[in-house]
């Protein structure tokens, strides 16, 4: 095989174009014996970057053509057009241990065994990878062809047996992977679903009999998964938002979208209403603003515990957990986006400022906890400890935090601890 610049091909060749989407493109020639893989080698030196492999050009989205398949054996005409899947470097990472997908689509992971950083026993399956999905302990890598290889902590799904491995690579395989703290779910290339790792009595994958699956959505402990008519199925942590029975009225269809916070969803409908359920204190109950909720909402935007909307008429509607920006300050108007932190949101006003849109009032939180100990032998003496703390933040959010921690021994040997914690804003 070789690359060419439109010279006309010898006799038994076939003449191929591999193109970019950003309209780059390469011309190689190849034998009809030859795999795609070797075509993939030659389109990779032409076009000089990493590729994954290729789509038909009329359908770049849907499953790419297998690498190890022959020219012969797809059937390939004179002149056809590839679409090329370009490799691109990204890493994800565990609670401890890091995995990079390179470009090559090889990976390599390092940190602790215990959480994915040990690729030693499927390093020999992870070739032509295009995605990398992490929890808290494991690792889920989508390759080309649309098999899975896990690795990691056997209880958040880092092992699988091979009836499941078969399940996943059937009928064009794996799409995209979202993850739960400790649970994969695998949305597949025809619409079904499949997911697998620690699960709750209520976190089997339900029966979702025909209904085409177009997108999933993750709380820490519960999916959310949304059908092609925008109709909303659940299943994970009840008090996650894995039982969404009280509002599955308005669920069966035209949600567009949903969003979540650490164990509350909020869904989004083609009519601008909002539809809420999960934890009540992280979200999941927007009874307070739900008139605000009914019509109009066009973006909705979440921290860990707390969502805010944008509505057609540029107000700002915020409900959930108070100190995670669930309580507006003020009414905001003339708002053109919102954007979040884990604790905060902020707004982009239509004359280009940035406001905070929620703070948090002065507060302490004081509290002394006594522990009896056995009197030591040695010790005839009260000891006294005590560690203070004392952190300056950003001026336009506190004004000063203060954290002071008191640890001491009283002469009736009991142990006594004092915790206090004081903001301003």
């Amino acid at each position: 095989m070789e690359q060419l610049d439109e010279a006309p091909c010898e006799a038994g060749r076939l003449r191929f174009w591999v193109t970019l989407l950003s309209g780059e493109k390469a011309c190689v020639v190849a034998q009809s014996s030859d795999t795609l893989r070797q075509l993939r080698d030659v389109a990779q030196r032409a076009l000089g970057r990493p590729l994954l492999g290729f789509a038909p050009s009329d359908s770049p989205g849907e499953v790419p053509l297998p690498l190890d398949a022959t020219i012969a054996e797809l059937n390939l005409p004179q002149d056809s057009v590839l679409s090329a899947l370009v490799g691109r470097l990204r890493v994800q990472s565990t609670r401890f241990a890091f995995a990079a997908c390179q470009g090559d689509g090889s990976v390599v992971s390092w940190g602790s065994p215990f959480a994915g950083g040990d690729t030693s026993e499927v390093e020999h399956e992870l070739m032509d990878v295009q995605e990398v999905a992490a929890n808290l302990m494991a690792f889920a890598a989508i390759r080309v062809d649309g098999s899975v290889v896990v690795w990691g902590h056997q209880s958040c799904g880092g092992q699988i047996d091979e009836s499941l491995q078969a399940k996943l690579s059937e009928n064009g395989g794996v799409r995209r992977i979202v993850t739960t703290d400790r649970a994969f779910a695998a949305l597949k290339r025809d619409g079904s679903v499949v997911s697998w790792g620690c699960m709750y009595p209520s976190a089997q994958t339900p029966d979702l009999g025909t209904r085409r699956i177009s997108s999933i959505y993750a709380t820490r402990a519960a999916f959310a998964a949304v059908d092609a008519g925008g109709g909303v199925v659940t299943w994970g942590h009840a008090a996650c938002g894995g039982d969404c029975t009280a509002v599955a009225q308005h669920l069966q269809e035209g949600v567009t979208r949903v969003y979540s916070t650490d164990n509350a969803f909020a869904a989004l409908r083609r009519d601008g209403a909002v539809v809420t359920w999960g934890s009540q204190t992280a979200g999941g109950n927007s009874d307070a603003v739900h008139d605000l909720l009914q019509q109009g909402v066009q973006k909705v935007v979440a921290t860990e515990a707390a969502f805010a909307a944008l509505c057609a008429d540029r107000s700002v509607v915020a409900w959930g957990d108070h100190l995670a920006g669930g309580t507006l300050e003020a009414p905001l108007q003339d708002v053109a986006d919102l954007c979040s932190s884990r604790s905060a949101f902020a707004a982009l006003q239509m004359d280009g400022t940035v406001r905070p849109i929620t703070r948090l009032s002065r507060f302490q939180i004081v509290d002394t906890i006594d522990v009896p100990i056995e009197r030591p032998s040695l010790l005839s003496f009260p000891l006294s400890l005590s560690v203070s703390l004392s952190v300056s933040l950003c001026q336009s959010l506190f004004r000063s935090l203060s954290f002071a921690l008191s640890l001491w021994l009283t002469p009736s040997f009991s142990l006594s601890l004092s915790f206090r914690l004081s903001i301003d804003t």
